[in-house]
């Protein structure tokens, strides 16, 4: 009689512990599925008050010295994220008259002590919109990245860009606006 009283409470640590690994399983496929679609490298950028003239238009930080681009991140037909350098991406070519980022702008994330907007005049000059970390917040953080980062131009400190620098960032291949 003792041995009956055992045997399902066996069966039913077993049932028990693989509803457990079923469940594990399944919430590890929603967490990389969700990775899959929306990276948390990925954020959305918002870009206001960018001065008439302006041809090109990227992101960039600055870490320990360097600076970086960060890569345009449109989506395919599918709606999966991939990167762009920023002289290869049509979301980087202004309309000169009427420059703006007025659509789900998103780049890859990379973390920084200052940001920068980085821009290209329509006479050929290179210029950066530097902002320091603490007045770029990412907002809507909800997940260990996304979010959204608003730069309004007017509040940045405006500064040439060298050549040197223009260069290293790769954007010496822009194109198409002389």
């Amino acid at each position: 009689m003792l041995a009956n009283l055992h045997g399902p409470t066996r069966f039913h640590r077993k049932r028990a512990v693989l509803w457990v690994l079923l469940l594990t399983v399944v919430v590890g496929a929603a967490i990389g599925v969700c990775h899959f679609f929306s990276p948390p490298w990925r954020v959305r950028v918002d870009v206001t008050h960018i001065p008439p003239g302006t041809a090109f238009l990227s992101v960039a930080a600055e870490s320990g010295g360097a600076v970086l681009n960060m890569d345009w991140s449109p989506a395919n037909e599918l709606s999966i994220p991939f990167t762009m350098h920023p002289a290869m991406c049509t979301w980087s070519y202004q309309q000169p008259n009427n420059p703006n980022v007025n659509w789900d702008a998103y780049v890859r994330w990379q973390p920084g002590t200052r940001y920068g907007i980085v821009t290209r005049k329509t006479d050929g000059t290179w210029w950066v919109h530097w902002f320091e970390a603490a007045a770029v917040p990412l907002k809507g953080r909800w997940w260990p990245g996304s979010g959204r980062a608003s730069f309004d131009l007017t509040a940045g400190q405006m500064v040439p860009l060298s050549g040197a620098l223009v260069g290293a960032l790769g954007l010496d291949k822009v194109v198409g606006l002389d």
